[in-house]
């Protein structure tokens, strides 16, 4: 995608998840366990389905509910996709659990 194209995508992303966003804790998570669940009517591969929740993540790193995107920080993310008629539109699922430390 080209620079600009894609800078504007992450702002709407930032915008959105600014907004949308119901409870963020006092600090930024440091250890997290992300949850996305995508629905549509269209499959994507999987590659694809995880790369496409890239901006979503960074906008969560954004909104400061998570300190860092890294993976020592969420470990692997539990995503998947779901059905949904194409006349209900799309819905996209994100839960965001925090870790202890240790675990």
């Amino acid at each position: 995608m080209h620079y600009h194209k894609r800078n504007n995508a992450y702002k709407e992303w930032y915008t959105l998840l600014g907004y949308k966003v119901k409870t963020k804790p006092k600090e930024p998570l440091e250890k997290y366990k992300i949850t996305i669940i995508r629905h549509f009517f269209r499959q994507l591969d999987f590659d694809g389905l995880v790369a496409s929740y890239k901006p979503v993540v960074d906008s969560l790193k954004h909104c400061n509910v998570i300190l860092d995107d890294r993976y020592c920080c969420s470990g692997p993310w539990d995503i998947t996709q779901r059905f949904r008629p194409k006349v209900k539109k799309a819905l996209t699922y994100i839960k965001v659990e925090e870790l202890k430390h240790d675990e």
